[in-house]
């Protein structure tokens, strides 16, 4: 639905397919017009000449078959997770390092068309720099480690990715939490590099058809909200009350943008940044950009879920 789709848009030839399943491999393979398909990821590797692998069998597979894909040299992008632990992810970040290898793992949200075009406002300076950045996300399921595994590693990169400068990996989290009605709830403050604020706001209880995201951006220009990665509104500023005078600015209204493409709404992978995020690993292979979404970042994520964990498991006993 998403990763075979985003191939061609941004700019990868796909040459073979890999699945353990026969047959799921044959489907894929005549769908997208590939002549060779395998049953085995060493094979495939052995009897073609490749540029890179995308690695989508689930976390287990993300570590096993990505850890041996690093040793042989190769650039790797798995979904999310890219492991099955915190201490999986910091072997194969490590791996990466020492190998000087690219690993990107796939968190396309940050590449959505709502959150792009906030980020495009703040670097023309149309928006000033956030001095706060709040990711509210509300997408979830009942079980906690699921929760953590699919969803929150997905807001934490999130605010990663648009806090300036990056949050602070040396210290701790401030969390709060509680557990009801089935469902995890927390409130989790982070610093960031440049001393800016970052909140983190996290529940279960919202399906995908539902409003389950909000991200704001806070500076003295007011506030950019990008309201479930489709529709981004300026809520401006201006000196109000006493503190209006003749020559400061006037508040001349908000300003809304839809951002999903109205002809291709549905297209998935352009809308929520699943082709964006591809041509950006494409692009760092060929080496003309810088790496990012690393598997280092999405260790240190990975690290800040087992703190959330371990606060759950406290409170149930």
């Amino acid at each position: 639905m998403r990763i075979y789709p985003a191939l061609k848009p941004a700019g990868l030839e796909l040459v073979a397919v890999c699945d353990a399943n026969e047959q799921k491999a044959r489907t894929r393979a005549a769908e997208y017009g590939v002549p060779r398909i395998y049953t085995d990821v060493h094979a495939m590797c052995a009897a073609e000449q490749l540029d890179a692998l995308l690695v989508v069998t689930g976390p287990a597979g993300h570590y096993q078959v990505g850890k041996a894909l690093l040793n042989q040299g190769y650039p790797v992008w798995t979904e999310k997770p890219c492991a099955v632990t915190s201490a999986e992810a910091i072997e194969l970040a490590d791996l990466a390092r020492e190998r000087g290898a690219h690993f990107q793992v796939g968190f396309n949200y940050r590449y959505s068309l709502g959150i792009q075009k906030a980020t495009d406002l703040i670097r023309s300076g149309r928006f000033t720099s956030p001095v706060m950045t709040s990711v509210r996300w509300w997408l979830g399921e009942p079980d906690t480690f699921r929760f953590m595994q699919h969803y929150v590693c997905h807001a934490l990169d999130l605010l990663h990715y648009l806090t300036p400068g990056g949050l602070l990996h040396e210290t701790r989290p401030h969390i709060q939490y509680v557990r009801r009605d089935n469902f995890d709830w927390y409130v989790v403050s982070f610093r960031a590099r440049q001393g800016e604020i970052a909140l983190l706001e996290l529940g279960a209880h919202m399906g995908g058809q539902c409003h389950h995201c909000r991200v704001d951006l806070m500076s003295g220009d007011g506030i950019l909200s990008v309201r479930d990665f489709t529709e981004l509104t300026h809520h401006d500023t201006a000196p109000w009350g006493d503190l209006v005078k003749p020559d400061l600015k006037v508040y001349d209204g908000d300003r809304v943008w839809r951002t999903e493409p109205l002809l291709h709404r549905g297209w998935l992978w352009q809308t929520y940044g699943y082709a964006e995020e591809l041509r950006r690993f494409r692009e760092t292979v060929q080496g003309v950009r810088q790496p990012e979404a690393t598997v280092a970042e999405a260790a240190w994520g990975m690290q800040i879920m087992d703190q959330l964990l371990t606060v759950a498991r406290d409170w149930t006993q």
